[in-house]
């Protein structure tokens, strides 16, 4: 075989082992680069802040990260291949994220809870997504979980601020009454002194004295009458200062009947004062059983004419509610403020839609909650604890006039009355909340 052949026979073998080289090359390379990765997104993971857990296609737990384990107290290999609900309990397994996940594909900042290993309960706020093969497969899920105690109990802080903000707005406003209606009967009470004294130096300078005397002289000269009157100097006095005694007598009697009828008119408004303001000062009254509807229902027909005039549509969303033992008089006098501050807050907008809601909510303790929602010209932050002082309003609205005495009624029946809005140009919520104290024996 000649060296050209025999150089022909051998590069084809030359070329197959140069790129059997390369492509082990390329592998190892590849390799290298993949477990590159896998360090790389492992550091990630267990360098995240929020917890990660891996559920598989078999619905168990196929891995976490070291945030996940040590916010639960448990090791991974005490949850791996476990249930979901171990750590996140029927609420998750049962409830709406897992359906979610696998009708939508992912959810966003649901929130939910996670347990513990020693049994505490965690809030959390959960973001996933549903893991996918090319072919479309199910895979598993892949979910991200924060956190959210602070947060929470931030929320709890503002809504406890809110309510004290609430109470003290009540107070102030009661202490605002008390002083109305002794600035109002102060006010009074000097008009009566002032009527006093006419009618006591009235009396202190009356001429009726005279009278006394003039019976006397009249009684010392029975015998000789008519000489007395036509030749006695004291005599022939007595008709022209009878005369004039009477005059006097009647100006006077006509004074302390001006004076006495003052003070009959600041006394029934004085009346009228502590009556206006006697309400809010009873804690309890006639209760009755009703339908918490009969109670809307009668505060929109208290309202019916001015629903119609204004075009108002409204719209009912009522929840089943046994029967209320309640005040009902105070409750619809509330419910009839409201309506009313709703209405006069539509007044010039463009959408006129009014929303009547009864809610139960569960407790311990059970309570139910009568809303009223308008789209007016809403309320600002600031509003929502001042709109129930004696006396706020807003320039663009009915609000506040007679939401004072609502929220105090409503506090002696045992409740509260809240105000809630996205602010200006978003309508109000107003909410009306009453204890539990359901009739039950028609049910």
């Amino acid at each position: 075989m000649s060296d050209v052949t025999q150089q022909a026979d051998e590069q084809p073998l030359a070329v197959t082992t140069c790129e059997g080289a390369d492509r082990q090359d390329e592998l190892a390379s590849a390799r290298d680069e993949l477990a590159t990765s896998k360090v790389y997104v492992d550091n990630v993971l267990r360098s995240m802040a929020d917890s990660l857990l891996v559920i598989d296609a078999n619905m168990t737990i196929g891995s976490t990260n070291p945030s996940l384990l040590a916010l639960l107290g448990y090791t991974e290999e005490e949850l791996v291949g476990q249930s979901p609900g171990l750590i996140f309990g029927a609420e998750f397994a049962q409830g709406s994220i897992i359906e979610n996940l696998l009708l939508q594909g992912s959810v966003s900042s649901i929130e939910s809870s996670f347990l513990t290993r020693d049994g505490r309960v965690i809030p959390i706020s959960v973001s996933g997504s549903m893991m996918q093969d090319e072919q479309g497969q199910f895979q598993g899920l892949v979910c991200v979980a924060q956190d959210i105690t602070e947060r929470k109990r931030m929320e709890a802080e503002k809504l406890q601020l809110h309510e004290q903000l609430l109470d003290t707005s009540r107070q102030l406003g009661m202490a605002e009454v008390a002083t109305d209606v002794l600035h109002n009967v102060g006010n009074v009470l000097n008009s009566v002194n002032v009527s006093i004294s006419v009618v006591t130096d009235l009396l202190k300078k009356s001429m009726v004295g005279d009278v006394g005397r003039i019976s006397q002289l009249v009684q010392k000269h029975l015998d000789d009458l008519g000489n007395f009157f036509s030749t006695n100097p004291k005599g022939t006095q007595i008709p022209a200062y009878l005369e004039k005694l009477a005059g006097q007598l009647m100006e006077e009697q006509r004074t302390a009947i001006a004076e006495l009828d003052r003070l009959r008119e600041n006394a029934q408004h004085a009346q009228r004062c502590v009556a206006s303001h006697q309400d809010l000062a009873k804690v309890t009254g006639i209760t009755e059983t009703t339908s918490v509807v009969d109670l809307l229902e009668e505060a929109l027909a208290e309202n019916q004419e001015l629903l119609t005039a204004s075009h108002i549509d409204v719209s009912r969303e009522f929840d089943e509610i046994p029967q209320l033992i309640v005040e009902k008089h105070k409750v619809i006098e509330i419910l009839t403020e409201v309506i009313r501050n709703g209405c006069q807050a539509m007044a010039a907008g463009p959408s006129k839609q009014l929303v009547v809601r009864a809610k139960l909510i569960p407790g311990p303790p059970d309570s139910v909650c009568l809303q009223i929602q308008d789209t007016g010209v809403g309320l600002p932050l600031e509003a929502l604890t001042k709109i129930f002082g004696q006396g706020y309003n807003t320039q663009d609205g009915g609000r506040g006039m007679s939401l004072h005495n609502g929220a105090l009624m409503a506090k002696n029946l045992g409740g509260a009355l809240r105000a809630y809005s996205d602010g200006l140009g978003h309508g109000a919520t107003f909410s009306l909340e009453l204890p539990g104290n359901f009739h039950f024996s028609d049910l």
